[in-house]
């Protein structure tokens, strides 16, 4: 993970918190700036800090790539995926660490444990806005095409800058036995096809409710058949919460009224 990703994400925690400000940024060297997040009250943030500062590194666990979203964009023409991906990962950052948090606590991980990046889908791509003298006149590089050899690789060479786009998600690395369960949540998170995300979502929510009842020791009383329709039941009552409201508070609240109280 780059150091830079992971110093912003604990800025943003220190910056919603208040305790930062976007003018201390600017007058704040990075020593400075990692002391202060270090000693952060969201626990997060500090514990980022000090990960950074330590030079331990999250681990990319996945990815959703420009070529996913094009692909699914084929069949999906209800909605402009790649800037819905925009609106919810890039430019809310409060929404995004939000979400980071419900699936954090769904899937026993801490606060920051787990996180997403996502660059501007423009990334990369400052090299097509050089100014270059051509026909006689100072203009970007993107619009230098109206030579056949030169345009075509142009066109190649922003190609493949357009390419190196991403949303990654990123895992504590003392925490990579979660990872695939991570990739499984980020599946629903991801896509927009609705099928698929419904599928996506019953599925990991299926997990999880399942772990939950093992790890609280509900209805071990009962036999597998009757467990698994309570938990089936459970899961038609959390699928129909707004997606926000999905949290493992949720989860635990919807299994202690199909189960009971877990058992001491």
């Amino acid at each position: 993970m780059p150091r830079w990703f992971r110093g912003r994400w604990s800025r943003e925690r220190s910056l919603r918190a208040g305790e930062l400000s976007e003018d201390d940024l600017c007058e704040m060297g990075d020593e400075v700036l990692l002391w202060r997040l270090g000693r952060s009250a969201d626990p997060a943030a500090a514990r980022l800090a000090r990960a950074l500062s330590e030079r331990r590194l999250w681990k990319p666990v996945a990815e959703r790539t420009r070529g996913h979203v094009l692909a699914e964009q084929q069949v999906t023409r209800s909605v402009d995926l790649l800037g819905a991906l925009m609106a919810d990962f890039h430019y809310d950052a409060p929404g995004r660490m939000a979400r980071e948090d419900r699936l954090a606590g769904l899937l026993d991980l801490a606060p920051g444990d787990l996180l997403f990046h996502c660059p501007h889908h423009q990334m990369a791509m400052k090299l097509a806005e050089i100014l270059v003298f051509w026909n006689g006149s100072l203009r970007p590089l993107k619009e230098c095409s109206d030579d056949e050899l030169v345009g075509a690789k142009l066109r190649s060479i922003l190609d493949s800058h357009q390419r190196l786009w991403a949303l990654s998600v990123y895992l504590n690395p003392e925490r990579m036995e979660r990872a695939g369960a991570v990739v499984e949540a980020c599946e629903g998170q991801f896509t927009f096809e609705p099928a698929r995300r419904e599928r996506q979502a019953r599925q990991f929510y299926r997990g999880v409710l399942e772990r939950l009842t093992r790890e609280r020791g509900m209805g071990v009383e009962l036999a597998q058949a009757e467990r698994a329709v309570r938990i089936e039941a459970a899961l038609e009552q959390l699928l129909p919460e707004d997606e926000a409201q999905r949290s493992r508070e949720t989860a635990d609240a919807i299994l202690e009224r199909a189960f009971g109280p877990p058992s001491a």
